[in-house]
């Protein structure tokens, strides 16, 4: 089986390998960016509000999709699909690092600071995918001559190099992000409501009214994955944590 992959072009494993991380790339940032907008300062995020959060995830995916229309047009009247292809792998790896700076940037207190890095991030990777996305196929393409019976099989290492990335991702990005990133285990990723406010007393759990002693009550707090005790005896409530 693996014999067919051998006498492909060269190009054929760079587009391979490039279409790998672009995907990895791609769908690991999706799949931790919310958690990044909406994660306290103090632990790297952003501490924007959940609303917010989606809104800018929306306009992004919207924009990874749409803007392979435009790159696409720019490659056949101005660039060719070798120079497109090449100013997006430098617009998603630029991307990439700007995003990054803006977590180091929330984590030293530079608020302002990380907000630029993470929208200017943001943009430069829309950009980058619009001349990649578009143009990777077609440049792949002409590596191969009319009737080159090698073609069909370079085409399906490229495909695997997209579905393995994809697949790859969640788990490569989602495990960076608990154990190094914003969305570590036990930080409620949300930024905390008055409920956390300092001279709030130490939180209790309180899974059903009258559990914990005294009469009691929970409320939900917005926000908050976890719940609010009050009861005759705690004084004011303070966060608990998520069931």
């Amino acid at each position: 089986m693996f014999g067919k992959f051998r006498g492909q072009p060269r190009g054929v494993f760079v587009m391979f390998a490039t279409e790998f991380w672009e995907r990895f790339s791609y769908y690991g940032f999706m799949g931790i960016m919310v958690l990044f907008m909406v994660a306290d300062l103090n632990a790297g995020g952003l501490g924007y509000d959940r609303s917010r959060a989606l809104f800018l995830f929306g306009l992004f995916s919207s924009f990874m999709w749409f803007m392979p229309l435009l790159g696409g047009w720019l490659a056949d009247k101005f660039l060719g699909p070798r120079l497109a292809v090449l100013l997006g792998c430098i617009g998603l790896a630029g991307g990439n690092f700007l995003l990054a700076a803006s977590s180091f940037a929330a984590k030293g207190g530079e608020v302002q600071t990380a907000m630029v890095f993470f929208v200017t991030g943001i943009v430069t990777m829309i950009a980058g995918a619009g001349l990649f996305k578009s143009n990777a196929s077609a440049l792949l393409g002409q590596l191969f001559g009319p009737n080159d019976p090698r073609r069909e099989v370079g085409f399906i290492l490229f495909y695997m190099g997209i579905n393995m990335g994809a697949l790859f991702a969640p788990f490569g990005a989602g495990t960076a992000g608990e154990r190094i990133g914003c969305c570590q285990r036990g930080d409620p990723g949300r930024t905390p409501g008055p409920a956390a406010e300092p001279g709030r007393q130490r939180a209790r759990v309180c899974r059903s009214p009258g559990e914990g002693g005294g009469r009691g009550r929970c409320l939900a707090e917005p926000g908050w994955r976890g719940r609010i005790c009050r009861s005759s005896d705690s004084g004011p409530p303070g966060p608990t944590r998520p069931r």
